[in-house]
């Protein structure tokens, strides 16, 4: 799920909830990948959150959300933002026209 203050200019491309409060278009696209395609109790898994902005315009107040199965234990995150695992918001902010925000978060399988 993905949240900006500008309206969603195509919403094919994401699961996203959009605030129209400012006048301008953009196009968020949020990908999410694995550094494993399998794993088992007690393995380590990185994912890695992408966030792009394809438009022409500036979006801001840029927020993600992820959340983590509960068979997944959160060790951390780095990157561009602020995750909260708790809720599994990225608190990402402001993205830049053709700009993108990356992400990774460490679980741990349970």
């Amino acid at each position: 799920t993905v949240w900006a203050n500008e309206p969603e200019s195509n919403s094919s491309d994401n699961t996203g909830r959009v605030c129209f409060n400012k006048i301008g278009n953009i196009d968020l696209q949020l990908t999410k990948t694995s550094n494993v395609t399998s794993a088992k109790r007690g393995d380590t898994i990185v994912y890695t959150l992408t966030l792009e902005n394809t438009s022409t315009n500036d979006a801001t107040g840029v927020e993600a959300q992820d959340i983590l199965p509960a068979i997944l234990e959160y060790v951390s995150s780095a990157g561009d933002g602020v995750y909260t695992s708790s809720t599994g918001v990225w608190v990402i902010g402001a993205v830049p026209a053709k700009g993108k925000k990356i992400l990774t978060i460490t679980v741990k399988v349970k």
